[in-house]
């Protein structure tokens, strides 16, 4: 009886580990079982990153219209500026003697119209009546037309003065017999002139000269000597952005304008902002002794008024650029592999249904998956091991 015991609890024992033997052989069978994939052609992207500086949408240079001097200054640069705004009172000996320039200028060419416009009327009834050549009515006419020009050019040249120095007065009835209007102007003194915004947006620096980038230059203060045309601030329009960067040698070529561009940023890491590429450049910057650079140019068109509040001129930036490349055939990675230093995949084998080896010629890789440029063919089935 006890040998029969010890004999059934050995068979039960081997059919226990015949059933975990089986069991395993079972599971170990379904984990390598292969995925079959259907090869697809597929829109392929690449995406590039690059950093840059925020600066504004465009930028407004405001001009000293005269020599002079700083006399007030009405704004901090950085501070945001509205329509209207005094920005600087300007001192200059200039302006009262461009003003009574222009103004006796502008009272001779009128005085002159008169005159060449009574001999042209007198030449004309003489013309008429055949009393002189017709060269000589010609030359009168010339003249009255000529003097009909000057003075518009001279009355402009003086609006222009008064406009500045912000005299009301319409010179169109303005004469040489108002002598009370035309003594009153000339004594008064005319020497600073005030310099107010065109536009709307934040103060930005001056540029160097001939640098044609705002922020680049020196502050201005009280007592800076201006020279005509110098800039005096750029009121840059936060209403968008713009950001320039450096792209290599061998990426250059894939970018073009109109490509969709996202912006982010440190300082605003909630938000991204969507715009353009705008311009591409021609021509390599200095490379340093690495690969030479191209610059472009990104646009985002616009910024809601919480975005304003967010971003300032001069905060870093990245910028996402994905590259459309167009439809191309890509299949997992892992279902290439090297036999005798070739790229092999296995496909099924359409008429037997068994898996077939086939060489391949490979382009591109992702992090999973890889492209096919030779070998198989869109609805193929591919065999990718798990």
């Amino acid at each position: 009886m006890q040998r029969l015991l010890t004999l059934l609890l050995i068979i039960s024992l081997a059919a226990s580990l015949s059933a975990c033997d089986n069991d395993k052989a079972k599971n170990t069978k379904q984990a390598v079982q292969p995925q079959i994939i259907t090869a697809q052609m597929k829109p392929s992207t690449s995406t590039l990153y690059f950093s840059g500086t925020i600066s504004p949408l465009r930028i407004t240079p405001v001009v000293s219209p005269i020599k002079g001097t700083v006399e007030k200054m009405y704004f901090n640069y950085g501070q945001k500026i509205v329509v209207g705004d005094k920005l600087a009172q300007v001192q200059s000996s200039d302006l009262q003697k461009n003003f009574r320039t222009a103004l006796t200028d502008f009272l001779k060419a009128k005085d002159d119209l008169d005159t060449k416009k009574t001999n042209y009327n007198g030449q004309r009834q003489l013309w008429n009546l055949g009393f002189i050549a017709k060269k000589d009515y010609d030359s009168a006419k010339s003249d009255y037309e000529n003097a009909q020009i000057t003075l518009v050019q001279k009355r402009d040249a003086l609006e222009k003065q008064m406009r500045q120095l912000k005299i009301k007065l319409n010179v169109k009835t303005l004469s040489l017999s108002d002598t009370t209007t035309i003594n009153q102007l000339l004594s008064n003194s005319y020497d600073k002139l005030t310099i107010d915004s065109p536009t709307a947006g934040v103060a930005l620096l001056p540029s160097k000269e001939g640098s044609g980038d705002s922020g680049s230059g020196t502050a201005l203060q009280i007592g800076t000597q201006l020279k005509e045309g110098q800039m005096i601030v750029g009121i840059g329009d936060l209403g968008g952005l713009t950001l320039v960067v450096s792209v290599n040698e061998v990426n250059i070529d894939e970018i073009k304008p109109g490509q969709k561009i996202t912006v982010t940023g440190p300082a605003f890491p909630q938000i991204s902002l969507h715009g353009t590429v705008t311009s591409v450049g021609n021509q390599a910057k200095s490379s340093g002794g690495g690969l030479p650079t191209f610059p472009i140019k990104v646009t985002v068109p616009n910024l809601t008024a919480k975005e304003i509040q967010k971003i300032r001129v001069g905060m870093s930036a990245k910028i996402k650029l994905d590259i459309q490349h167009g439809s191309k055939l890509s299949i997992p990675i892992t279902a290439v592999y090297q036999d005798n230093g070739k790229d092999m995949v296995k496909i099924i084998d359409p008429k037997t249904g068994q898996p077939t080896p086939v060489a391949v010629q490979t382009g591109q890789t992702s992090l999973d998956a890889v492209e096919i440029l030779s070998g198989i063919k869109s609805g193929d089935n591919v065999v990718v091991p798990n």
